[in-house]
């Protein structure tokens, strides 16, 4: 990361390395190991939009953002929406019945099966 010494900020930019893993992604089959690299790449993208006055349709359609986007769509339902409702109806039912906080030791949590509301 480069240091803008006058105000001792770190300026976080976009290098060769960003755009080649962006290429890589698509190779990928670790929704978490993508999502994780979406969060550093997305920092940087947010970061330059900031230096060049970007709104957030223009991050929103970065093309790196695009391209982990695509991906996280294929790991997650394999490029169809199909699961989407009924995802969305086990998250609003988890909503509802998941603890509040971190549980204290000797409670059990709810243990809903998946998809089976």
């Amino acid at each position: 990361m480069e240091t803008n010494s006058e105000y001792d900020v770190q300026i976080k930019i976009l290098r060769r390395n960003d755009w080649a893993g962006a290429v890589m992604v698509l190779d990928a089959s670790n929704l978490s190991g993508v999502v994780y690299e979406l969060k550093n790449v997305m920092d940087k993208i947010c970061s330059e939009a900031f230096e060049n006055h970007k709104g957030i349709g223009w991050k929103n359609h970065h093309p790196i953002a695009l391209m982990y986007a695509e991906k996280i769509n294929q790991l997650t339902s394999n490029g169809l929406l199909d699961n989407w409702s009924d995802a969305y109806r086990y998250v609003q039912h988890m909503v509802e019945v998941a603890p509040l906080a971190e549980m204290p030791e000797g409670y059990e949590e709810y243990e809903a099966e998946p998809w089976s509301i």
